[in-house]
């Protein structure tokens, strides 16, 4: 599914970026809250790598 960006008047560029979904994860409870931590260390490392 491809969701909808923000519009910003002024321009700029259109990022979009995937992550898996989290809630999509099956296994133990011990797995699927892994799943969310992992989730959230790809998308800090994304934003630090791209955005600084």
């Amino acid at each position: 599914m491809k969701e909808s960006c923000p519009f910003f008047p002024s321009g700029g560029e259109r990022v979009h970026q995937s992550f898996p979904d989290p809630a999509a994860a099956a296994g133990t409870e011990e797995e699927r809250l892994q799943a969310f931590w992992d989730a959230w260390d790809a998308i800090e490392a994304w934003i630090e790598k791209n955005l600084g």
